[in-house]
């Protein structure tokens, strides 16, 4: 290839360095006539990347589209400037322009004649744009444009027309070096959000973050070879900046990749780095890395554009300008003279290294320390408020360490008049940096504990914990000294451990308190979310959310199964045509991001979690044949996005509604293309097409004329020749999908009551509808007139077909379910359940087949073997905190919030009689005893009160005031002297009922939901917000945690792992990893435990003994037999008492699993009438 091939240009060009390509002019030419979208994508394909003259045409016509200010110079103005400075002379006689100080000057392919006339360009350059003061990228643009360009004159005018750019969102070349710095502040930002892992990697090898930053632009235009830079300059031209942001990320995370497999070791990253990236073809080609370049989501010039503008302010108030020359600082902690007994100078270097660029300009300052302002919670907040940003570090007494930025100041908690809620910005987030240095923005974080863990040795002790600090940029610019709190280790206890004791005095913090969050969980059940049930396929099950979980119910045997996985209520689901797969989609708090769960539905399996939306997952559709998954984010996401079905990755996205529109909430998929759905909302009708080649979603707004309305529902014809919406205004549009126009829409006068909730479009062509008011309606599809209607309780939610429309299925805001026969059309309620949070649930004495709960406005009594609800007892705009059954079976006792206790008759749900005032805070806890002569109550105030009940009176006998809240559970003993109370005030109280005082307080540090005694009456159990549950055995704990177990000799793995656990939950040592390493013993030894699913409690606590008899008899040969007889008759104790070992065959076949001589002990206590007195019990 010689100079001859590329007409017009490549005088400049050494052709033996060029790389070769296949020269075919004509067949591109008159691609260069496209719109700048097409040309976008032919330059990110690489179209005019084969041949030279149509890359030359290209670069000319890209830059003389690019916007300028009116006066730029051009070649007529190059010559005459080139004619004044130069004349004939050497350009080598004249300095090169102050602002390349420093700057690499890379000459790719070009001649000798070639560098020179880039040194000469570049002094003209100088010359007449004086407000240049500093541009490292110069150089290497105007080499790249000389290569094909027809001459000096014609590169000059090219690179004036970029460094003249006045078009307000696309930038091409920085020319100062406040601006220059501002954007390597922004790439490290963007590193940090994008790419973590590198980030993570950079801070632990580098002395100084920003100093590697800094050399990005180097990256790439200096250290990529030719090809690369100029496919980026192909793109470069057309997009801007941004371009090269993408490139420079792609390029992190390959070294990342490359580190991580072993391709590459890491000595100086920074050297490392720039070493790797003239290697780069070893890794990949150009167009692989302009592929991992443009694969980086959630990635827009705004936000560029916003990191750049708070980062230059942040240097101006350092007092970097825009004239000023190029210097060094040092934009991290000074790491020489940082010194902390919480972190170390290294960690702390992470720490820095995460923060916004801008921040890391100033050292920290010690605002607070418990050392030295002690443990005031208000001092803290006087300390704290009026600073902006800082820095929270925490270690705690396990040896932890943990924090959080906060870029806002903490005065902002007081907006929301005294109530918890969020505050901050989207740069707040939280980190780790002990047992493992993790960062954590925007995601709601699913059991960290269990994958963070380390484990840790039982008898090891951590260095004592020290007080919380927090950091600020202080106006003077002083490092702060270290700050630590030293407290004396505890020692252990000797002989009796009581983990009562320990919390009471060591007064450990909870280590669920540590998500750093506030705000409450409303219940959200099936009757909630719109188009939440969903019969399925196969015709023999449909699907519904209650909570946190999928339900997949049959319809014939009520079977149920359950799908575990999300971690907040689930707010959408769909099914696929096929029903191969389920999707579901969450709510979470703002700001962290709502998980899209695929399911497997034939194996009940979860197959991929899908993040990418924030805030809620409004709604979802599977494509036709299953290839393609849509999902819409809510109010606070805004977006839609396609999602492959097989690669479980997302393929595009894009906002949901024009700005000038509302909402959108609902989406339909077409029923015959995988490529086209619908998506709908406040003022906003859209058909969208999938452009899968270019990975691009394209809408077309439907045109309705002066209608408009707000949609909530869509259905599709069966053809795709037009669809139906519903509005909340009570009337249903029809739409042509060809032409995206409305054809008609009714009923016009009679409209639906509260609005259209679900539409099903019958094979007749008719329409069944549903109304927020509780109206099915039954209408013809051509003119909307009504044909048949029925009532339902509560506004319908959803509509779902059953086969081809001979049934079909209700749901309801009040959480019921109807059966509708097409022909009939008469509704039959099959399933009924609360609608809003259960408070209580208890069984009445002497039977399993009957229990009650209580919710807001009822109490309910139910039929357990035909899961049928019997009895509905209703007090309006009240709310039932506690219930139980009277030992006599004659009433339901209640507790409710207006401070009165109400009992009831269990037939019919009449009221009895009312006790007024009973509390003066409502009533939260209640319980009877078994003579039915007396009630115990606790209140909102803390109180607990016995009441004496006669025939026709009800009497105050003793008030208990012991706890500082609200009581929250009562339980009562059998013998009706004693009982338990449990508060949220992180106390239980064990009361004598008779002498009326307390016999026994337990403390933990959490609030106790609900307590109740062991069967056998010598333990409690309770129960908290920690979400554990604590019985208090002390044998047990004390023959695995003083470790008894050992005097039988060398003890199996399981009994090993289980007193390694007790021992560290009685000890206060308990690390999560613990458990896991239980659960993965558990699963080597009993198969059936082994995944994830639940399991029945006693069944595993029954195998888990029994494993334990195994372990300690195989210990000992010759006291095998004596032990594992004791142990096993133990188990035959605990198998008796099973509620449902009520059959002789049950009894036989346990005493065939015995060796022959406890057989033969077994078989007497039968004889004796023990088995009988056991189970009558």
């Amino acid at each position: 290839i010689d100079a001859s091939s590329c007409v017009g240009c490549g005088q400049f060009v050494d052709w033996d360095k060029m790389p070769e390509l296949d020269q075919q002019p004509s067949a591109h030419s008159q691609s260069l006539t496209q719109t700048s979208k097409e040309l976008k994508k032919l330059a990110r394909e690489g179209h005019w990347a084969t041949n030279h003259v149509l890359r030359a045409r290209a670069y000319q016509q890209i830059i003389q589209h690019i916007p300028c200010r009116l006066v730029t110079p051009d070649a007529l103005v190059y010559r005459d400037v080139t004619s004044r400075l130069f004349g004939k002379q050497s350009v080598s006689s004249h300095p090169l322009p102050e602002f390349l100080g420093g700057c690499r000057m890379p000459t790719y392919c070009l001649t000798m004649e070639g560098v020179t006339t880039v040194k000469k360009i570049l002094i003209c350059l100088g010359n007449l744009f004086p407000d240049i003061t500093y541009s490292p990228i110069l150089p290497a643009v105007v080499a790249l444009l000389l290569h094909y360009s027809e001459d000096e004159a014609q590169c000059f005018g090219n690179v004036s027309r970029l460094l003249a750019c006045n078009d307000s969102h696309t930038s091409y070349i920085d020319q100062s070096f406040l601006a220059h710095q501002a954007s390597c502040m922004t790439f490290g930002d963007l590193a940090n959000k994008h790419c973590p892992a590198a980030h993570r990697l950079i801070a632990s090898t580098s002395e100084n973050v920003f100093e590697v930053y800094s050399e990005w632009l180097e990256w790439i235009f200096g250290d990529l070879p030719f090809d690369y830079a100029i496919r980026i300059l192909d793109v470069y031209l057309l997009e801007g900046q941004k371009v090269l942001y993408r490139i420079a990320l792609a390029l992190l995370r390959q070294h990342r990749l490359s580190v991580t497999s072993g391709e590459l070791e890491v000595t100086n990253v920074k050297g490392d780095l720039k070493a790797f990236v003239q290697n780069i073809r070893e890794h990949m080609t150009a167009d692989k890395l302009l592929e991992r370049a443009f694969g980086i989501r959630l990635f827009s010039r705004k936000e560029i554009w916003l990191l750049q503008m708070a980062n230059r302010k942040a240097l101006a108030e350092k007092g970097i300008t825009v004239v000023q020359r190029r210097q060094l600082f040092h934009l991290a902690v000074d790491m020489l003279n940082f010194s902390s007994a919480i972190v170390t100078a290294q960690e702390m270097r992470i720490v820095w290294s995460w923060i916004p660029e801008r921040f890391s300009l100033f050292p920290p300052v010690l605002l607070f320390s418990t050392s030295e302002n002690g443990y005031s919670l208000q001092r803290f907040y006087a300390c704290c408020e009026g600073y902006e940003p800082t820095v929270l570090l925490i270690k705690t007494m396990q040896g932890e360490v943990c924090g959080a930025f906060l870029s806002s100041d903490w005065n902002e908690r007081q907006k929301s008049g005294g109530r918890s809620s969020f505050f901050g910005t989207g740069e707040c987030f939280v980190f780790s940096v002990r047992p493992e240095m993790e960062r954590y923005e925007w995601v709601f974080i699913k059991k960290p504990e269990l994958t963070k863990a380390v484990p840790r040795s039982p008898c090891q002790r951590l260095p004592s914990p020290t007080s919380p600090v927090l950091s600020t940029p202080p106006p003077d610019g002083h490092l702060a000294s270290s700050n630590h709190l030293t407290v004396p280790v505890l020692q252990r206890a000797k002989g009796r451990l009581s983990p009562y004791l320990a919390i009471r005095h060591f007064l450990l913090p909870s280590k669920t308190a540590s998500m750093f969050m506030s705000g409450t969980r409303e219940g959200i059940v099936i009757g909630h979310i719109p188009s939440g049930l969903i019969c399925h396929p196969d015709r023999e099950h449909f699907i519904y959310p209650l909570g946190c979980t999928i339900i997949i119910q049959g319809l014939n045997n009520n079977t149920q199964a359950f799908l575990h996985g999300h971690t907040n209520n689930v707010s959408c689901v769909a099914v696929s045509r096929s029903g191969c797969y389920v999707a579901s989609g969450q709510v979470t708090f703002m700001g962290f991001k709502a998980d899209i769960i695929l399911w497997d539905y034939k194996k009940r399996e979860l197959l991929a979690r899908l993040s990418l939306h924030k805030g809620k997952i409004e709604k979802l559709a599977f494509s036709p044949n299953d290839l393609y998954l849509v999902s819409l984010g809510g109010q606070d996401d805004g977006s839609v996005v396609v999602w492959s079905i097989a690669k479980r990755d997302p393929i595009c996205g894009s906002p949901a509604s024009a700005r000038s529109a509302g909402n959108a909430t609902v989406l339909a998929f077409s029923n015959c293309r995988d490529e086209v759905f619908v998506s709908a909302g406040n003022g906003t009708i859209r058909v969208w097409e999938l452009d899968l080649p270019n990975r691009k979603i394209r809408p077309t707004e439907c045109q309705t004329g002066q209608l408009k309305r707000v949609i909530t529902c869509i259905m599709m014809a069966e053809d795709d020749s037009y669809f139906y919406v519903g509005t909340s205004s009570g009337d249903i549009l029809k739409l042509y999908m060809k032409s995206k126009l409305m054809s008609d829409y009714g009923p016009v006068k009679e409209k639906f009551s509260l609005g259209v909730t679900a539409l099903l479009l019958l094979k007749t062509g008719d329409l069944v509808v549903s109304t927020g008011g509780g109206i099915v309606a039954l209408c013809k599809g051509s003119n909307y007139k009504l044909i048949k209607k029925i009532q339902v309780q509560g506004g319908v939610t959803s509509l779902t077909l059953r086969g081809q429309g001979h049934q079909f299925f209700v749901g309801t805001e009040e959480s019921q379910i109807y059966r509708l026969n097409y022909n009939e059309f008469k509704e039959e309620l099959i399933a009924t359940c609360h609608n809003e949070a259960i408070h209580d649930i208890i069984f009445p004495s002497g039977t399993s087949d009957l229990f009650a709960t209580c919710s807001k406005n009822d109490i309910r009594v139910w039929y357990t073997p035909e899961n049928k609800e019997l009895l509905r007892i209703t007090i309006p705009n009240m709310t039932c905190h506690a219930i139980d059954f009277m030992s006599d079976g004659k009433s339901i006792i209640s507790a409710w919030n207006d401070g009165k206790i109400r009992a009831f008759t269990p037939e019919t749900g009449r009221l009895m009689y009312v006790i007024d005032h009973a509390h003066s805070m409502g009533v939260t806890a209640i319980a009877a005893t078994s003579d039915c002569k007396r009630i115990i109550s606790g209140g909102g105030e803390g109180q607990v009160r016995v009441w004496e009940i006669g025939q026709n009176t009800r009497k105050l006998e003793e008030v208990l005031k012991e706890h500082i809240s609200a009581v929250s559970c009562i339980k009562i003993k059998k013998n009706n002297r004693e009982c338990v109370t449990a508060s949220i005030d992180g106390t239980c109280i064990i009361w004598d009922i008779v002498r009326f005082m307390r016999n026994q307080m337990i403390l933990a540090n959490t609030l106790f939901q609900c307590v109740c005694y062991h069967p056998e009456e010598f333990q409690i159990i309770t129960s908290g917000t920690d979400r554990k549950c604590l019985s208090n055995t002390d044998l047990l704990a004390e023959f695995l945690g003083l470790e008894r177990y050992r005097a039988r000799g060398a003890p199996g793995e399981v009994t090993q792992q289980l007193a390694a656990l007790v021992r560290a939950l009685w000890t206060l040592d308990y690390t999560p990893q613990l458990s896991v390493e239980f659960k993965n013993i558990v699963a080597k030894y009993g198969a059936q435990f082994r995944g994830n699913s639940q399991h029945d409690a006693l069944e595993f606590l029954l195998w888990l003994l029994d494993r334990m008899n195994e372990d300690l008899g195989s210990s000992s040969p010759s006291q095998k037999a004596r032990t594992a007889g004791k142990f096993r008759i133990s188990n035959d104790q605990a198998l008796l008492a099973k509620p449902d070992f009520t059959s002789y065959t049950k009894c036989t076949e346990f005493k065939a699993k015995l060796p022959e001589e406890d057989g033969a002990r077994f078989q007497a206590l039968v004889d004796e009438g023990r088995l009988v007195a056991k189970t009558s019990l």
